[in-house]
């Protein structure tokens, strides 16, 4: 089966997220690996893809696409500081919204039609399968308030997920 696939990898290696002011030492504490300006600690993602290299095959046990990732391990550090920028950051890279529409002509724009979805529990002749499957082992994220001199006030630790997706178009 092996020569039915093309198959492409990527490795996203150390990987981290870092928030502070201009005058802190970001060079530092990015080689550091872990600081008090880390918002996400270093952490590695690997991707996969794998395409049917002949489009003849119509079977479904063959998808056309598998798509994979793992993700070892997150660490998250957050207090009031952080999400606010964090916040602002994810404000700015928003879409704008046209001011010249109204309220209920954006929502028309944005909604399904139900009707033009279709439900169907047998693959259509000539169907494609795309399989999307990713792996997370542990994400942990601390809380701290600065209120508290940074102590961790809350702890979230979620362990071994796994998430499949199979769709038919």
């Amino acid at each position: 089966m092996s020569k039915l696939y093309h198959k492409y990898s990527i490795q996203l290696l150390d990987l981290q997220i870092l928030v502070g002011n201009p005058n802190d030492a970001w060079r530092a504490a990015s080689s550091a690996g872990k600081s008090s300006l880390h918002i996400i600690e270093r952490f590695n993602v690997s991707l996969g893809l794998e395409r049917r290299a002949f489009d003849v095959v119509e079977d479904i046990k063959y998808p056309m696409a598998m798509l994979s990732g793992t993700l070892p391990a997150l660490t998250l550090h957050l207090n009031e500081t952080k999400c606010a920028t964090l916040f602002a950051c994810l404000d700015q890279l928003s879409v704008k919204k046209d001011p010249d529409l109204n309220t209920s002509q954006r929502s028309r724009s944005s909604d399904v039609d139900l009707d033009d979805i279709q439900m169907t529990n047998t693959a259509p002749s000539g169907s494609k399968l795309i399989v999307m499957i990713f792996q997370i082992d542990r994400v942990t994220c601390g809380l701290a308030s600065e209120m508290y001199q940074d102590q961790v006030i809350a702890a979230l630790e979620i362990t071994h997920v796994k998430a499949e997706l199979k769709l038919e178009l």
